[in-house]
């Protein structure tokens, strides 16, 4: 096993959520403190609108990854999506250098005026980020992954 460099700044540390082992990472804050919000099952992380509690993990994606909550104030259920900063902007810099990238992250605030409103979409709740991490707040689709159901349903939907 090799070592990896790490800047100064940053700690790496594994935190394990049966089943499942997240990797957390410590940022500096502007004021020298260091600042992160642990995202895990059964933990609580506060956005503006609500406090949102981690039920499960639902999937790990390219920029970080996505979990079932459930809003503490209103009980609604929640997707939150919870992105790493520091690869969110070296993927912004890729992507101005090298315009094939189709995915991009950040892309529910991004649109989000353009897309309320629309009976199809899943609408923005909200966004709010700490010194490691974005978070995106959408109601959660229960139904399973749309991009799954899209491969086995060769036909797509009449939508």
């Amino acid at each position: 096993s090799g070592s990896s460099h790490l800047p100064e700044d940053e700690v790496v540390r594994e935190v394990s959520c049966a089943p499942t082992v997240y990797t957390l990472r410590e940022g500096v804050g502007g004021d020298g403190e260091r600042t992160q919000q642990v995202v895990a099952e059964g933990l609580e992380v506060s956005g503006g609108l609500d406090i949102y509690r981690v039920e499960r993990h639902l999937q790990k994606a390219i920029f970080g990854d996505v979990f079932a909550a459930a809003g503490v104030k209103t009980g609604k259920r929640f997707a939150l999506k919870v992105l790493d900063k520091d690869i969110v902007n070296r993927f912004r810099q890729l992507q101005q250098e090298d315009f094939q990238f189709c995915e991009s992250p950040l892309n529910e605030v991004r649109y989000a005026e353009t897309m309320r409103g629309l009976q199809n979409v899943v609408q923005l709740e909200e966004h709010f980020s700490d010194d490691v991490n974005y978070f995106v707040v959408t109601p959660l689709a229960a139904g399973g992954d749309l991009l799954e159901a899209l491969r086995e349903r060769r036909g797509g939907f009449p939508e």
